[in-house]
């Protein structure tokens, strides 16, 4: 079992998923709605029946988001382009800022295997 000590080389990271459905439906997990996610992979997420939840989330989502959500696009030529804030400045990347270079190396490295492999 891994531990969240100081001491501890690893390092854990969390994709999830906020998806509100219609101002009723929230869905909230790391699960993506595909069906290699939905069979292979060992993702879950929750899906919640409340109107009321929905608009607490809805709310405040575009100031919240501005702050700690990249806006990701295709320039003209087909770059990701990466758009957010840092400590208030607004900033643009060409490739995921905080993803070191063997995060990098490794997810490209990754895709040239065949799928069955992953």
């Amino acid at each position: 079992m891994v531990g969240l000590h100081e001491d501890n080389q690893q390092r854990s990271t969390l994709h999830a998923k906020l998806i509100v459905i219609d101002r009723r439906y929230v869905f909230i997990g790391s699960l993506n709605l595909d069906p290699r996610s939905v069979v292979i992979n060992t993702e879950m997420g929750i899906m919640i029946d409340s109107p009321e939840l929905a608009d607490i989330l809805l709310s405040d989502m575009e100031e919240i988001f501005d702050e700690v959500v990249y806006r990701l696009e295709l320039d003209p030529s087909g770059i990701l382009l990466w758009h957010g804030l840092d400590q208030g400045e607004v900033v643009g990347y060409t490739r995921d800022p905080q993803a070191s270079w063997w995060r990098r190396f490794s997810v490209n490295f990754l895709k040239i295997l065949p799928e069955g492999q992953l």
